[in-house]
């Protein structure tokens, strides 16, 4: 292959990520299989890749679903600004990443918020991970259309850790226009909640 073949190739793949597991210092890395990686075959996305943020519902303005791409960790619950559903309003809460790409997902970790009341964290279960082309809206959030997603993984929980992470492993690389986090157990109205939620991609 030539060197311009070569080139032309690795730039029609590039995507932007991590290069740290703390920070959002940017990083250009390939898709290609000898491209550097600190993680191995997955590296962390960046916030950049990712188009648009939404949920079934809302707590409040500080409560919004972009605060949970924003690279910042809620070190106390006074801080706020972390992702929360509203209150007993969602059957099936769920919140949604919309990529501008379509990224090779392969793991995703969830960081729970931080609360001293177990009850609050415990919130935090019976989650499962989607990722497809199916777009969820305020009218899924009770019904079954989050299932027409592959499903990548589940975490059944309970969270206990403050400020936890918690890691679900997709089954195999997944690739979708969007990737989804809905509360998938029945029998009254549920509570989501996402102080930061991180994706890793094949490089």
């Amino acid at each position: 292959m030539s060197l311009a073949m070569a080139l032309m190739i690795q730039s029609s793949v590039r995507f932007f990520f991590i290069n740290d597991k703390d920070s959002y210092h940017l990083s250009l890395l390939s898709n290609l299989p000898d491209a550097p990686s600190k993680l191995g075959q997955a590296c962390l996305m960046n916030r950049t890749n990712i188009e648009n943020t939404t949920s079934s519902s809302i707590l409040g303005p500080k409560y919004l679903p972009k605060f949970a791409i924003d690279g910042k960790l809620s070190d106390s619950d006074t801080t706020k600004y972390y992702y929360h559903s509203a209150y007993k309003v969602d059957a099936l809460p769920w919140f949604q990443l919309e990529f501008k790409q379509f990224p090779l997902v392969v793991k995703v970790h969830i960081i729970n918020r931080v609360h001293k009341n177990l009850k609050h964290l415990m919130r935090l279960r019976d989650v499962e991970i989607r990722i497809g082309n199916h777009n969820l809206d305020q009218k899924d959030s009770g019904t079954g259309n989050h299932q027409q997603n592959s499903l990548c993984g589940v975490y059944k929980g309970p969270a206990t850790t403050s400020g936890g992470v918690e890691e679900i492993k997709c089954k195999r690389p997944m690739t979708g226009k969007y990737l989804a986090v809905q509360i998938q157990e029945n029998g009254g109205k549920r509570i989501l909640t996402i102080n930061e939620i991180r994706v890793y991609a094949r490089c």
